[in-house]
C-alpha cells in the first residue's frame, strides 16, 4: 500500500512481480529531494537509492531525468504520482492553503529485458509565503521508452495553493 507521504512528494513505484520466485519486487523512484525547476541530479540520485533495491541501478544523463534497464522480461505495474502543489497563505490570516493533490495513474506493462526507461519524477509546487498570490503547481511525472516515442504512463501534478479561502 502507498505512504501517503509519497504522495505529497511524488514517486513513481514499479512492482515487479517475479514468475520463478513469486515474489515481489517495489522499485520506489523519487526526485530525489530536489526543488525547483530542475530535478535531481546523478548525485542526488546515488543518495537517495543508497541502500535500496535501486542502489546503483538508476543514471542521469540529462538532469532531471533517470534512467534505468530493464533486468528480466516480464509484467511490470506502475503507480506513477503527480506531485503536489505548492502552499500560500490564506488572505488575511497566516493560515496555510495547502495545494492540490497530484493525479495517481496505474496500470501493468509487458517489458522486455534491456529495455530503457527514461522517468521524471514531478516535485511540489514552490511555496508561496504572500497571502495576495497563489503558490506554484506540482510537477507531472512521466515514463517514456527510451526511443522517447512512447510514452508509457503520466500523472499530472495538483494546482497551487491559493491565496485566498
Amino acid at each position: 500500500m502507498m505512504n501517503k507521504n509519497y504522495i505529497k512528494h511524488c514517486s513513481i513505484l514499479i512492482m515487479v512481480c517475479t514468475t520463478l520466485a513469486f515474489a515481489q519486487i517495489e522499485l520506489n523512484f523519487t526526485n530525489a529531494g530536489a526543488t525547483g525547476q530542475n530535478g535531481p541530479t546523478q548525485t542526488q540520485i546515488n543518495t537517495a537509492s543508497d541502500g535500496t533495491t535501486l542502489d546503483d541501478d538508476v543514471t542521469i544523463n540529462t538532469q532531471g531525468i533517470q534512467e534505468w534497464t530493464v533486468p528480466a522480461t516480464g509484467t511490470y505495474t506502475f503507480e506513477v504520482y503527480g506531485a503536489q502543489g505548492g502552499r500560500s497563505y490564506l488572505y488575511n490570516t497566516t493560515t496555510w492553503h495547502d495545494g492540490g493533490k497530484g493525479a495517481k495513474a496505474v496500470a501493468d506493462f509487458s517489458l522486455t529485458q534491456g529495455d530503457v526507461l527514461k522517468i521524471m519524477v514531478g516535485q511540489q509546487g514552490v511555496e508561496y509565503a504572500r497571502a495576495d498570490r497563489g503558490a506554484g503547481g506540482g510537477g507531472g511525472s512521466f515514463v517514456v521508452l527510451s526511443s522517447g516515442t512512447t510514452l508509457l504512463m503520466a500523472a499530472g501534478g495538483g494546482g497551487g495553493g491559493g491565496g485566498y479561502a
